[in-house]
């Protein structure tokens, strides 16, 4: 049923199967038998650098304006039990705001051990760790840490937090021998030496072979022993210029429900506005990711220029059938058969009829494609997002979703706006260029 349809409606309200839905689904008691939920899933393995995040001392403060080292100083004092009153173990290890690479730091034995070796090596004593003088300290700390003698201990918590390359290292001379009369493209299962008639396979010194096919154009692919692993190309062996070491973040879904994710790659270095710009032509880009109950995915471009967002300026209520937004322009006419496409926030809405002069959108669908329909208040900075399929990944001349490298050639990041292709990529449509 339908409750936005009159017919729909009218059985609702007449009929004892759906008589009381209408008081359930308007009403927000968690006792109602109607599910409602709003999921926020946190990966706690964001970080590999030990940098401060403290939300609970102040939950206005900017955590990220610290340079790097004094913020892992910081931290590391808040960790050892000084500084402030949120380090007593119980807290931190049931806590949510501290991440992996927190908990690594104050519970593995081998980390723990580490850092009093580089901290008593600095300072030049044997009780670093339980001295308030030095391990109460962010300035020590951080002294420590500018003479590159916690290097080890840092690089330690990268490590077990996944952060440091786990991959298999290829000699490229490799690419370059074969088997003598062979072609190098062939595989081959055996190769040796042996005394036995021409014709006959008997080795006497036989040779295990591993076969290696590189491709640095066309499908990118690296072949080993008959088995082809996707993404071996050029930025394999590109060190990324800025940012953090990204752990490994795989997570696969198969949602029931409708998953969300938005991805935001900042200009700035480590997303900290005090630092430089992460290239000399570095605009900030983003993007949402949507996977729906029935099974698709959606890639939508979420264009920082203004021209693709607006603001809520009226309360959107869950049984409101009209928007009103500060500038209905960045929306598109709906047609007889194609409705206009807004997010609002993480609600999708269809809607049929816009009028331009009073900013408003009407003949509303709500909660499209699995999207939970709710209450959305004007003076929460509520954005409403252009979702039409002008901001829809399409296919790319150079590159797809499905490409492993999004990456423009000469590119460090998705946001350097100065090294972008000539042709239709991924990288242009993100920063509104085609």
């Amino acid at each position: 049923m339908d409750d936005f349809l009159q017919a729909d409606s009218n059985i609702i309200q007449t009929n004892n199967n759906y008589v009381k839905y209408y008081g359930f689904s308007s009403n927000a008691n968690a006792s109602t038998p109607i599910r409602k939920i709003k999921s926020t899933i946190k990966f706690d393995r964001t970080n590999t650098i030990l940098t401060d995040f403290e939300p609970l001392l102040d939950a206005n403060a900017d955590y990220t304006k610290a340079d790097t080292n004094t913020s892992i100083a910081t931290n590391i004092v808040t960790l050892m039990g000084f500084g402030n009153t949120y380090n007593s173990n119980t807290f931190i290890s049931s806590n949510v705001y501290y991440r992996y690479a927190d908990r690594v730091f104050k519970y593995d034995p081998e980390v723990q051990s580490q850092f009093k070796t580089d901290l008593d090596s600095y300072f030049n004593v044997t009780d670093s760790v339980s001295n308030a003088n030095i391990i109460g300290s962010s300035a020590n700390i951080l002294a420590a840490i500018n003479a590159g003698n916690l290097n080890n201990t840092l690089d330690l918590v990268s490590t077990k937090v996944g952060g440091k390359f786990r991959g298999t290292t290829l000699d490229a001379n490799i690419f370059t021998k074969v088997v003598a009369g062979a072609n190098s493209r062939d595989y081959q299962t055996q190769f040796g030496f042996g005394s036995e008639p021409f014709g006959k396979v008997v080795y006497d010194n036989p040779i295990e072979v591993e076969n290696y096919v590189g491709s640095f154009t066309e499908s990118s692919t690296l072949t080993q022993d008959n088995i082809v692993y996707d993404g071996f190309d050029g930025v394999t062996f590109q060190r990324v210029g800025y940012g953090e070491r990204v752990p490994e973040e795989m997570a696969l879904f198969d949602p029931y429900e409708t998953l969300i994710i938005n991805v935001l790659t900042n200009e700035y270095l480590s997303g900290n506005s005090s630092l430089s710009n992460a290239s000399s032509n570095a605009s900030t880009v983003e993007y949402q990711i949507t996977m729906d109950l029935f099974g698709n995915t959606e890639y939508m471009r979420k264009l920082q220029d203004g021209t693709a967002n607006t603001l809520l300026t009226a309360n959107l209520l869950m049984s409101d059938n009209e928007i009103f937004v500060a500038n209905a322009n960045i929306c598109i006419e709906p047609s007889v058969t194609v409705n206009g496409v807004v997010w609002v926030e993480s609600e999708r809405i269809e809607y049929t009829r816009i009028d331009l002069a009073n900013n408003k959108l009407s003949g509303l669908i709500r909660g499209t494609k699995g999207t939970t329909i709710q209450d959305w208040y004007s003076n929460n900075t509520v954005i409403v997002w252009d979702g039409s399929d002008s901001q829809i990944f399409k296919n790319f001349v150079d590159n797809s979703v499905d490409s492993n490298v999004w990456l423009d050639s000469g590119a460090t990041s998705l946001t350097d706006k100065g090294n972008l292709s000539a042709n239709t990529t991924i990288m242009r449509f993100l920063h509104n260029l085609e």
